[in-house]
C-alpha cells in the first residue's frame, strides 16, 4: 500500500461515505524529529548560517530561515523530504498573491546563469497552477535510508544550504524589495 511506504496510517474508514482519514506513522515523525535535529545542530556548528529558531515537529520538512517584508514572510529556506525518494534543499517563494510570486520567481531566474556558475544546476519550479514556486537543489534520499546514508545526506544538505543561502538571499531580497514596495 503506497500510503504505508509514505509514512502513513489510516485511523478512520467509512465505507458507507466513502472516506478515509490518514495520520503520519509516530515512527516516522521521530525519524523526521531525529534527522533534522541533527541536521540543524551541524549547520549551526559547521556554517554561520543565520538559523532562525526552530521547533520540529515530525513533518517531512524544515524551514530553516525566511525572507519577510513588513507582516509577511515571502521567502523560506528549506530542508524537504520529497517524493521519489528525494531530498531537497530549496527556497520557496509566496507572496500571497500569485501574480506577484510569479514575477518575483521570474526576475530570480533571470540570473539564472550567474546563480547557477556559483551553485551548480537547479531545479526551476515555476508551478505555474499553483500560487507558489520554488527553486531547489536535489539528491536522493528517504526517511528509511540507512544510517551511514543519512549521515552522508546531512553533510550533502548542510554544505548545499549555506551555499544556496549565501548566492539566494540577497538576490531575493533585493527582487522582494523592488516588487514589494510599501
Amino acid at each position: 500500500m503506497i500510503w504505508l511506504e509514505l509514512g502513513w496510517r489510516t485511523t478512520y474508514i467509512n465505507l458507507t461515505e466513502k472516506r478515509v482519514t490518514f495520520a503520519r506513522i509516530r515512527e516516522r515523525e521521530k525519524a523526521y524529529i531525529d534527522f533534522f535535529s541533527v541536521l540543524l545542530e551541524q549547520l549551526r556548528k559547521k556554517t554561520n548560517f543565520p538559523l532562525r529558531q526552530v521547533s520540529l515537529d515530525g513533518t517531512n520538512w524544515v524551514v530553516c530561515q525566511t525572507i519577510s517584508t513588513p507582516g509577511y514572510i515571502v521567502g523560506q529556506f528549506v530542508f524537504s523530504f520529497a517524493q521519489r525518494k528525494q531530498f531537497r534543499v530549496e527556497f520557496y517563494i509566496d507572496t500571497y498573491e500569485k501574480e506577484t510570486t510569479k514575477k518575483v520567481f521570474d526576475l530570480i531566474y533571470g540570473q539564472k546563469s550567474e546563480i547557477e556558475e556559483r551553485l551548480g544546476e537547479l531545479n526551476w519550479e515555476r508551478i505555474s497552477d499553483k500560487r507558489a514556486s520554488r527553486i531547489a537543489q536535489y539528491h536522493g534520499g528517504a526517511i528509511t535510508d540507512s544510517t551511514e546514508s543519512l549521515n552522508q545526506l546531512r553533510d550533502w544538505a548542510v554544505n548545499h544550504m549555506s551555499s544556496f543561502y549565501k548566492v539566494i538571499e540577497p538576490i531575493a531580497t533585493k527582487v522582494f524589495k523592488e516588487i514589494l514596495k510599501p
